[in-house]
């Protein structure tokens, strides 16, 4: 991936130095506007392998730990943030999971507890 942005550089390059007469000038101006959008698609495809894999690793996370299958083939991924020390939200296409870690100070043991909504093919809100 880090080799197509140099693709372009070059083309970029090769096109601001060549005279606009030139029989290549247009299929320069061609070329590096499609690796732009060659890069624009391999970023793309970068991230989604990625959300794919932190899908996987969340669902073998909280597989026995809540009733939800993570690991349904129309979910999708979007993105994880922290609210607060112990609060953590796991944001996907369809459902989004509120995480929040309370340590008992005795035997410091982490419980984790979790809240979710998701909505059903009907439309309702279910918990």
């Amino acid at each position: 991936v880090q080799r197509v942005p140099r693709y372009i550089l070059l083309l970029r390059d090769l096109f601001k130095h060549t005279w606009s007469e030139h029989p290549d000038y247009a299929n320069l101006q061609q070329a590096a506007s499609q690796m732009e959008e060659l890069t624009q698609f391999l970023n793309m495809k970068k991230q989604e392998a990625e959300n794919l894999n932190r899908l996987a690793a969340l669902a073998t996370f909280f597989k026995g730990k809540i009733d939800i299958n993570l690991a349904e083939a129309h979910r999708r991924f979007i993105r994880e943030d922290r609210f607060a020390i112990d609060t953590k939200v796991y944001l996907f296409n369809d459902i989004i999971i509120v995480l929040t870690e309370q340590t008992q100070t005795v035997a410091e043991k982490k419980h984790l507890s979790w809240s979710g909504r998701r909505r059903s093919s009907h439309g309702t809100t279910m918990t």
